[in-house]
């Protein structure tokens, strides 16, 4: 993925980890620390069916990426998923 790309994706994990990090106790992995990104893209895809990132999990579930995660806190959906899998 080019520069650009890479750009954009980083406006979405940014608002994702700002969205978590103010409203919940929760670790977040930046995984474009980890290393090489295409590696972890394509796991990710096998992993959960798509390859964009942020990828979100709560417990072993994956409920989707940023546009997802967002949706499910504006229609308040979000803190139930996560009082029932005990992270709050």
């Amino acid at each position: 993925m080019r520069h650009g790309g890479r750009e954009r994706e980083c406006d979405i994990v940014g608002g994702m980890r700002l969205l978590f990090l103010s409203n919940f106790n929760v670790l977040c992995v930046v995984c474009a620390c980890l290393g090489d990104m295409d590696a972890i893209q394509d796991y990710l895809l096998k992993l959960t069916g798509a390859r964009s990132v942020p990828r979100v999990f709560i417990k072993d579930r994956c409920i989707g990426g940023g546009s997802e995660t967002r949706d499910l806190h504006q229609k308040n959906k979000l803190v139930p998923m996560l009082k029932g899998a005990g992270a709050l």
